[in-house]
């Protein structure tokens, strides 16, 4: 008998949607790219526009768009997607935050966390993203992350 889809709660009732994501139910994973969804609650109501605004896949890579501000709780949505990909096999992970206004340590934490075990991570950040690179930089607090910067198309003459 198949299962169905999962809801993975971590919070409160009431609290925003999350996007959905690709997983595969406990007993059956049949890794990267299957198409079995579950839904994902914040920890609490995140701040207006904070968080996880989309996830898709492509072969063994995820893209997750983020918004808004991102701090431990809006962060924490991100941490269980992550969490359920790494366990599924995903082994790639585009993170778009260039729609950040804020950010702090605990994008930080996740994307370090993802890093372990030789998971691939391209960055493209936001001003506020950069800002919180550049201060973990100087406090020597940073992990090794790369900014990736889409290049801008060439004019022609």
């Amino acid at each position: 008998m198949p299962l169905a889809p999962r809801t993975l709660r971590a919070g409160a009732p009431g609290s925003a949607p999350a996007p959905a994501l690709p997983t595969q139910p406990a007993a059956t994973p049949a890794g990267p790219g299957a198409p079995v969804t579950a839904r994902v609650a914040p920890a609490r109501p995140a701040a207006p526009g904070g968080g996880v605004r989309s996830c898709t896949t492509a072969a063994d890579t995820l893209t997750i768009r983020l918004a808004g501000e991102v701090d431990r709780h809006s962060a924490a949505p991100l941490r269980v997607v992550l969490t359920v990909a790494a366990v599924y096999g995903y082994r790639g992970l585009v993170l778009d935050a260039t729609a950040v206004t804020f950010c702090d340590s605990a994008l930080l934490d996740v994307v370090a966390w993802w890093q372990r075990d030789r998971r691939r991570l391209r960055l493209v950040p936001s001003r506020a993203v950069d800002r919180l690179l550049r201060a973990a930089r100087a406090a020597g607090a940073a992990p090794v992350i790369t900014p990736h910067r889409p290049e801008a198309p060439h004019r022609s003459r």
